[in-house]
């Protein structure tokens, strides 16, 4: 089977069909920044996600320049006018589809309005993974967790909805703990893929979420980076869970805690909006560019 890798497309959705085609895969895996917005989302942004959105679009240098300068009504006017933000309200609309199954994390740049919604009500071939959802392609199993990781906003307990913080879509306790406990009633013994937004050696709980799940590969996105392929350490894991018990300890953690298999996580972090493809033979696979 072959599955394209994405990340942050920040509104190039379009991509997504195209390198699918491009590549022949049977579905894709995309570790956030989608680009979940429609006009309503850009109207009520701050200035400061207007110009990240202008940032990561193709506009040139100077152009980002001339516009930065604008009133906030005009970079709305001009993300809007040039479609900047993306298409995804036609995703929404029905007026496009996706070719092939996506199975997404959502980004720290997306409209959690949109997010909820989704949650609730998927669209025809994109799945969430999240602390109530996983998929097994072959023999694979994909789990994950999406947004942005501030240790500070981990101890939110809120469960009737993700948190979003100044305009940036975070994560929570509750998360990790349902997460945690869907994977422990999986089959043991299958090959394991964690997918997240943010980068497991930029985040260290994500390293020890990964040991404690049991993963023999972790995939990201979100730092943009050019590096392909990592090696993860290994041993460490039980280490950092005890410390978040300790830094946090208002919190269950205990059922998070167990004995944890001394093993070695590979971690790929993706190039931004860059498609790498993996191929999946039973319970092995393999990436190439």
């Amino acid at each position: 089977m072959r599955v394209l890798l994405l990340t942050d497309t920040h509104g190039r959705i379009e991509q997504i069909n195209a390198f699918a085609a491009e590549y022949n895969a049977q579905a894709c895996i995309h570790c956030g920044d989608i680009g979940l917005f429609d006009h309503e989302s850009i109207r009520n942004l701050p200035v400061e996600e207007l110009t990240k959105i202008l940032r990561h679009s193709p506009v040139s240098e100077d152009e980002k320049i001339r516009i930065n300068s604008l009133s906030q009504v005009k970079i709305v006017e001009f993300l809007l006018e040039n479609h900047l933000a993306g298409t995804f309200e036609d995703y929404l609309a029905g007026r496009k589809t996706f070719d092939i199954p996506v199975y997404a994390v959502w980004g720290n740049h997306e409209d959690i309005r949109i997010v909820s919604q989704l949650r609730e009500n998927p669209l025809p071939n994109l799945t969430f993974l999240d602390e109530n959802t996983t998929v097994v392609l072959e023999k694979v199993r994909f789990y994950g967790i999406g947004g942005d990781f501030h240790a500070k906003h981990l101890p939110m307990v809120e469960k009737t909805g993700v948190p979003w913080v100044k305009k940036q879509i975070k994560s929570a306790f509750w998360q990790y703990r349902k997460l945690v406990q869907m994977m422990d009633f999986c089959p043991t013994g299958e090959t394991r893929v964690q997918i997240t937004h943010c980068d497991p050696f930029e985040v260290p709980f994500l390293q020890a979420l990964a040991f404690r799940c049991g993963a023999d590969f972790t995939f990201s996105g979100h730092m943009h980076r050019k590096e392909i392929l990592r090696w993860q350490s290994r041993g460490t894991a039980e280490k950092l869970l005890a410390d978040y018990v300790r830094q946090y300890p208002e919190l269950n953690w205990k059922d998070l805690l167990k004995r944890l298999p001394e093993k070695a996580v590979h971690h790929l972090n993706l190039p931004s909006s860059v498609p790498l493809l993996l191929e999946i033979d039973g319970p092995d696979f393999r990436v190439s560019a």
